[in-house]
C-alpha cells in the first residue's frame, strides 16, 4: 500500500465509490492483488499443511528448508514479466485503431503505474527471500533438510551441512586469535546461533556420523526440532506471553522478599557483577 500511495478512506463507502469513479485507483488495486495472488496461494498451502499433524508439519519444514519457497518468487516473476501481464491488469494497449505518442498522457500514467507494480513486485520478493533463507542455511533450522521425502535433497543435505559446520568451526578458530576489531567478529555474531546448546549438540553428533541422513539420533534431533507446530502463535505468541509472564513472577517474588534475603541475593548472584556491581569475596 505505502508504495502504491493509495489514498485513506474514512469508510468502505467512500472507497467503493471512489473506486468505480476513478480507473488509476482500480488498476492500482489490481496490480496489488496480482503481485500477491501467488504470495496468498502458497500461504493457503501452508495453512493445509498445519492441518496434516506431525508427518505433515515435518515434511513441510523439510521442504522450507530445501528451499521450495523459492518457487513462489519464480512463479511472482514470471508474472509480471509475462506476454499477458498488461492484457491481464487492463491496462490500455496499442492497437490499429489507436496508435500511441511519446507524449500521450494516459502511456504516461500507466507507465508511472507500471513502474508502482514492478516495484510492489520485486520488494515482496525480496522481503520473501530475506524472511526464509535462514531456515535453509542456519542451525539448528537446516537440519530438517535431513528429513526431506526426496533423496536427491537428503544426499545435497548431507554435503551442505558437512560444508556449513566446517566453515563455523573454521571461523570459530580463526575468531579466536583474530584483532577485537576484525570483521571475523561480527560475522560470528551475524549467524546467531552458533553458540546455542542445541546447535552445538547437533554439531556433536552430525560430525561423529559424517553427517548421514540415516542416522537414527540425527534423525530425531531433526524430529523433535520441526515436528511440533510452526505457527505464529506458538512460535512468538506464547513465547512473548511466556517472558511476560515470567517478568510478572519475578516482580511480584521481589516485592515478598525480606531486604535480608535481597542483599543476600545480590551478594552471591553472579549476574551482579556483569552489571557492574562489586561484591565482596570470601
Amino acid at each position: 500500500v505505502q508504495t502504491c500511495a493509495l489514498p485513506i478512506y474514512k469508510s468502505t463507502y467512500d472507497f467503493v465509490i471512489a473506486l468505480y469513479g476513478e480507473p488509476r485507483l482500480q488498476l492500482q488495486v489490481r496490480m496489488m492483488i496480482d503481485a500477491t495472488l501467488d504470495l496468498h496461494e502458497e500461504y493457503s498451502a501452508h495453512l493445509e499443511a498445519q492441518k496434516e499433524g506431525t508427518h505433515g508439519m515435518l515434511r513441510w519444514c523439510a521442504e522450507r528448508a530445501c528451499g521450495n519457497w523459492y518457487q513462489t518468487i519464480v512463479k511472482m516473476i514470471n508474472r509480471m514479466t509475462g506476454p499477458d501481464t498488461a492484457e491481464r491488469l487492463k491496462m490500455t494497449t496499442p492497437s490499429p485503431f489507436r496508435v500511441f505518442q511519446p507524449d500521450d498522457p494516459v502511456l504516461e500514467e500507466e507507465s508511472k503505474l507500471a513502474k508502482q507494480y514492478v516495484k510492489l513486485v520485486m520488494t515482496l520478493a525480496a522481503n520473501r527471500v530475506w524472511s526464509q533463507v535462514h531456515f535453509g542455511l542456519v542451525f539448528p533450522y537446516c537440519l530438517a533438510r535431513i528429513m526431506s521425502p526426496n533423496q536427491d535433497d537428503k544426499r545435497r543435505a548431507q554435503v551442505l551441512l558437512r560444508s556449513l559446520t566446517d566453515a563455523i568451526l573454521k571461523l570459530e578458530d580463526r575468531t579466536k586469535v583474530a584483532h577485537q576489531k576484525s570483521p571475523l567478529h561480527r560475522l560470528l555474531c551475524d549467524l546467531g546461533t552458533t553458540e546455542w546448546v542445541v546447535t552445538r549438540e547437533i554439531f556433536v553428533q552430525g560430525i561423529r556420523v559424517d553427517w548421514c541422513y540415516n542416522d537414527v539420533e540425527l534423525r530425531k534431533m531433526a524430529f523433535s526440532l520441526s515436528a511440533g507446530p510452526s505457527t505464529t502463535k506458538y512460535c512468538l505468541e506464547n513465547v512473548i506471553s511466556t517472558v511476560k509472564d515470567c517478568g510478572q513472577r519475578v516482580q511480584k517474588n521481589t516485592r515478598n522478599m525480606s531486604m535480608h534475603t535481597k542483599w543476600m541475593y545480590a551478594g552471591t548472584s553472579h549476574y551482579a557483577p556483569a552489571g557492574g556491581v562489586e561484591q565482596l569475596q570470601v
